[in-house]
């Protein structure tokens, strides 16, 4: 591990979704033809564009809702490290995006240097969190104003950038990650 770091000072995020819809009939014939050209270019053969959207919908910001975000943080409490945990869930999106920033915004009072971590938070997390705020009309705080960032400027942990160490040639996952490492899930 990486001594260098303040454990109180990272706040652990991690974030569920889903498709807008249902299916892609449910979908209007304006966004049926958005999520046609979306896909159109890398849509396997043999594969209908119904099955890639329940596929791949829920992982495409354009496409998707966010249905639960789940925020955790370190606390030294008698020289033992605790875990405190907090998830919102619900189908009203902005009201948990809403509820996402003010928790990070008290975080922000108390630690004013932390960093989000997490796994696959800078390619995943973050730029979804960001988009669908700006989806629902909500300003980024000053923390998430990161469009004209560098990557190496974008204060954040992510687990799978430090395995990686320079390789990005594959993805791995969270619980392959955990299991190697020997971290019960």
């Amino acid at each position: 591990m990486n001594n260098s770091l303040n454990l109180q000072q990272l706040l652990f995020i991690d974030i569920e979704t889903v498709p807008m819809a249902a299916s892609f009939q449910a979908l209007s014939t304006t966004w049926q033809e958005l999520w046609f050209e979306k896909i159109s270019k890398t849509m396997p053969e043999n594969s209908s564009v119904e099955e890639i959207f329940i596929q791949r919908a829920g992982v495409m910001a354009e496409f998707a809702k966010i249905v639960c975000i789940s925020t955790g943080y370190l606390q030294q409490e008698q020289n033992q490290w605790k875990l405190r945990i907090k998830s919102f869930a619900g189908d009203d999106e902005k009201k948990l995006l809403e509820t996402f920033i003010t928790t990070c915004n008290k975080i922000q009072q108390q630690w004013p240097l932390f960093q989000f971590c997490g796994h696959n938070i800078k390619e995943f997390d973050i730029p979804f969190l960001c988009r669908r705020m700006l989806v629902h009309g909500l300003p980024l705080p000053s923390y998430l104003y990161l469009h004209n960032a560098k990557p190496w400027e974008v204060k954040a942990v992510d687990t799978l950038h430090w395995w990686r160490f320079g390789d990005y040639k594959n993805y791995t996952s969270l619980h392959l990650l955990a299991s190697v490492l020997g971290i019960p899930t």
